[in-house]
């Protein structure tokens, strides 16, 4: 019974997803989405090929170093927000002598990401 309601639910969605947009009278361009992505910049491959001679290297902690990019644009892709980029530091140490507010990213911390 729940795999007939995953396969009815799109259709259901997208139908009154439309109807709303018709009986409100929205336009494409005041339709955004938004889309966050995690993005594990210091992780390495947990598989990868290696030589037949080879030995298997040793099990290293995996590293945690995480950062959050977030993309927003409206349904025509005429409006595109500026990258959001989240991550831990309010003020990482590479940006020590620099204007934050002129990265072409919106730079925001967050204490705990995860």
């Amino acid at each position: 019974m729940e795999n007939c309601y995953l396969l009815i639910f799109p259709a259901y969605f997208q139908s009154e997803l439309h109807s709303k947009i018709e009986s409100e009278g929205y336009t494409l361009n005041q339709i955004f989405n938004a889309n966050e992505n995690g993005l594990w910049w210091r992780l390495m491959p947990s598989k990868s090929l290696a030589h037949s001679g080879e030995k298997r290297a040793a099990n290293l902690k995996k590293a945690k170093e995480r950062v959050t990019l977030l993309g927003c644009a409206n349904a025509t892709g005429i409006c595109k927000l500026p990258l959001a980029f989240i991550h831990v530091s309010k003020k990482p140490r590479c940006f020590k002598n620099m204007d934050m507010t002129k990265l072409p990213v919106n730079y925001f911390s967050q204490k705990k990401l995860g």
